[in-house]
């Protein structure tokens, strides 16, 4: 790396104005001091702590949930930002909305050192960087991507996006650094333009177009329920839609946990066109979602009707894979055109089954009954289960 360079990484937590507004607390102080307490502080902890092994420091920690640091070389840095979200992935700090996720950039540069900070339009642009990233992505500066190639870096990928537009650097090269067996995830400017359209891209629902959609998997195991393999059904679906064809058409977001007085604040923030619940349910009770202690806490169809109600422009499909949702998917279906539903009870691997045929299926451009069709054939290899639309 030539002399004077150094990588600049700039860190921020996502949704953190969402999740403040979600704690409990009488008052903006209390729920600010839980945010504190059970939320930034752990995380901070993880990032000083980590820091010491790839030689960084911290340049500058703002008043609000991000960082600014600098490593010796973009190797360090990328191994650091590696180590980081993994650290959120194996222990994850959980939030009313879901598991806390970092979006991380990074850029390669020479910028004019000030005492104990940079300055100069290297630091602007892995800032700018940064403010592409979504949850769990680490970007980089096509500099940036050019050194972690080069070394060749076990278990760790990249993968272009194209050109993106800098505030004040211009028309830049972005790439995304892949770890985990991650696959690439659209940039925070292709979600919101999505996001933007989505009256216009939905305007006749049930349509599977080209445009961007996202598909939110709430996942729910209650203490005192029987435990199920959800974290394999997630893998299947992220597997199947990898594999497929249009697979950058698809945007996967998962929220493990649910409780019952997160699910509408969850759908506000997220607003997902595909909404896809794992876990347990009945003929009559509803839907097992989650209390506050990890217990049962059913929704009942009527209620699960009245909230998608609110949410009928935006969400185009609704799948229930939970034993006995035949009943919440009709109710459901008076305001969403295409809901799945099961009409008995369903083990683990027929419920995977169908996930995988029916989402392998949307993958390749099929519509939504076109994919029901083919994770009925899926599924068909477990005769003990069906599935009703």
């Amino acid at each position: 790396m030539a002399e004077n360079m150094i990588a600049l990484v700039f860190t921020d937590l996502v949704n953190s104005t969402a999740i403040k507004n979600n704690l409990p607390g009488n008052s903006i102080r209390d729920r600010n001091e839980t945010y504190r307490d059970t939320i930034l502080l752990p995380h901070r902890q993880r990032v000083t702590e980590s820091l010491s092994q790839y030689e960084g420091r911290v340049v500058e920690e703002p008043p609000g949930d991000g960082y600014f640091l600098v490593f010796p070389n973009a190797i360090q840095a990328a191994q650091w930002s590696v180590a980081i979200q993994n650290s959120h992935i194996d222990n994850p700090i959980t939030t009313p909305l879901g598991t806390l996720t970092v979006k991380i950039g990074m850029h390669i540069g020479s910028p004019l050192a000030h005492g104990n900070q940079f300055i100069g339009q290297e630091v602007d642009y892995a800032a700018r960087v940064a403010a592409l990233a979504t949850g769990e992505q680490i970007l980089l500066s096509e500099n940036a991507a050019a050194f972690v190639r080069s070394a060749q870096i076990g278990g760790i990928k990249l993968y272009s996006h194209g050109e993106h537009d800098l505030k004040g650097i211009g028309s830049v090269p972005i790439f995304e650094l892949l770890y985990a067996e991650r696959p690439p995830h659209p940039l925070k400017d292709a979600v919101q333009a999505n996001l933007r359209g989505t009256d216009s891209a939905i305007a006749k629902q049930g349509d599977n177009s080209n445009t961007l959609k996202r598909i939110l998997i709430l996942s729910a195991n209650p203490r005192d329920t029987s435990e199920l393999r959800l974290g394999e059904e997630v893998r299947e679906i992220q597997t199947s839609l990898d594999r497929s064809k249009h697979r950058n058409q698809f945007e996967v977001v998962t929220r493990w946990a649910v409780q019952v007085k997160d699910l509408q604040a969850i759908l506000l923030d997220l607003r997902p066109q595909i909404v896809h619940f794992s876990g347990h349910g009945t003929k009559t009770q509803g839907l097992a979602l989650e209390n506050e202690v990890g217990q049962t806490q059913f929704v009942s169809a009527e209620a699960l009707a009245g909230l998608f109600k609110l949410f009928k422009t935006e969400i185009e499909c609704v799948f229930l894979n939970s034993c006995y949702s035949e009943t919440q998917a009709e109710a459901i279906h008076q305001h969403i055109d295409c809901v799945v539903g099961m009409n008995e009870a369903i083990g683990d691997k027929a419920a995977i089954e169908f996930s995988r045929g029916f989402y392998g299926a949307l993958g390749t451009a099929k519509t939504y009954e076109e994919a029901f069709a083919f994770g009925c054939k899926s599924m068909a290899l477990q005769p003990n289960a069906k599935a009703s639309s």
